[in-house]
């Protein structure tokens, strides 16, 4: 069944089954994604917001697993910062990379999905970016009837190679979202970060978090380079809320705990989700550990 997209409001986005009150669809300009009913309420001012969406979807959402939208993921991208130049031109090229099937293979770039994904209006930015990859010498490209045509020079797989090193390196990555009080520290010192370690990851956890009028880049850049996120509910503060359902809306794993005397005052949005609960630092530990290792098993070490 095809019916109006719910986020960019053109026709023909075609509509999948899905139980409660979310709404699954793809659309040609904005991807695979899931949004709920609340969330379609949102009041998206201008074009930036709505390309921030349209961009943020095209990249998280796969044919498989959508990209899930709700009111605070949608708030949230309207307020983030809109990606450089640099970044879009960055984005071009792991698109095209992506694409690549051969060495040397001249993909056309001029779609609905990749004007989308580089956060572009028309097919001219898309040019403009193109451009901005040939002068650095990341792609050679063609000009063929209306199409325009890049391929990944040996420069632009050295690029990404080295991206995806850098990646692999910090590989294991989990984010942490919780209570910052003295309140709650042995049990991020002696159960979560204790856990997370034994089992071979990197817990990280940012301390100084503003959510009221500036969204802090540097957190959302350490949940999309983290492998999984845990979120502990403990005093419930609305930054984990926020953190927890960024993490949900790029397709990451979420694994919740909370003290077990805080459990019933949980979000109703959440409590059907598995949440661990503990009593004592020694119980929320064991708990994680054996919650890791049953979904991810021990992190393998790099080289």
């Amino acid at each position: 069944m095809t019916e109006k997209c719910k986020i960019c409001g053109t026709n023909g986005a075609e509509s999948h089954p899905v139980d409660g009150d979310f709404s699954d669809q793809t659309c040609d300009y904005c991807g695979h994604f899931r949004i709920s009913g609340s969330a379609t309420a949102v009041k998206v001012d201008g074009d930036r917001p709505l390309l921030k969406i349209r961009g943020h979807v095209q990249r998280y959402g796969t044919a498989e697993k959508p990209a899930l939208l709700d009111v605070e993921t949608m708030k949230l991208l309207a307020a983030s910062d809109f990606p450089s130049v640099s970044e879009r031109a960055d984005f071009l090229l792991q698109e095209v990379h992506r694409s690549t099937t051969y060495l040397g293979q001249k993909i056309d770039v001029l779609t609905k999905r990749i004007v989308a994904l580089t956060y572009s209006v028309v097919d001219s930015d898309v040019r403009f970016l193109a451009d901005y990859l040939t002068s650095e010498g990341h792609v050679e490209k063609t000009v063929r009837g209306g199409e325009l045509l890049l391929n990944v020079t040996p420069k632009g797989f050295s690029l990404i190679e080295k991206h995806q090193a850098i990646f692999i390196k910090n590989k294991g990555n989990v984010f942490v979202a919780m209570w910052f009080a003295s309140e709650v520290q042995d049990a991020w010192e002696f159960g979560i970060k204790a856990a997370v370690t034994t089992c071979g990851y990197h817990p990280v956890r940012i301390d100084e978090v503003h959510h009221h009028e500036k969204i802090d880049d540097r957190i959302l850049r350490a949940i999309r380079e983290s492998d999984f996120v845990i979120a502990d509910l403990t005093g419930h503060r609305g930054g984990v809320y926020f953190e927890a359902g960024f993490a949900m809306a790029l397709n990451k794993p979420v694994i919740w705990s909370c003290r077990k005397n805080e459990f019933e005052k949980t979000h109703f949005d959440v409590n059907h989700y598995h949440i661990i609960q503990w009593e004592s630092v020694s119980e929320l530990r064991q708990k994680l550990e054996d919650k890791l290792l049953a979904l991810f098993g021990p992190q393998e070490k790099t080289t």
